[in-house]
């Protein structure tokens, strides 16, 4: 066999080792959550915390007042960095009284990295 020349197997085995990477960026980049997805993501957690506040009181107001502050200040204090696979989101507003924190958005989910 000639250096340079592959066998049909190996070629076989490149080829199938090509198309899971190329099928997996695919996916990433396809999953990839925008910045919608990121303002949607902390509205939650901020309703979610304002529950564990409220446990009822005032029919909810806690969840109202918190989804307010995340339209308020998600848009103008989140800055995204796109590595069209997964993207970082570095966030610090005055709910979270001046300290940035930062998440990874993959796969159409996220991940707090640092901060809290």
């Amino acid at each position: 066999m000639a250096l340079g020349i592959l066998s049909p197997l190996k070629w076989l085995k490149t080829l199938v080792v090509l198309a899971m990477l190329g099928g997996t960026c695919w996916l990433l980049a396809g999953t990839n959550p925008g910045n919608d997805d990121f303002g949607a993501y902390m509205r939650k957690q901020f309703v979610e915390a304002a529950d564990r506040q409220d446990e009822g009181t005032f029919g909810g107001l806690g969840q109202r007042v918190a989804a307010l502050a995340v339209e308020l200040e998600s848009s103008a204090n989140v800055r995204r960095h796109n590595w069209y696979l997964f993207s970082i989101y570095d966030y610090q507003g005055v709910a979270s009284m001046g300290r940035q924190h930062r998440y990874l958005g993959m796969a159409g989910r996220f991940w707090l990295l640092s901060g809290k």
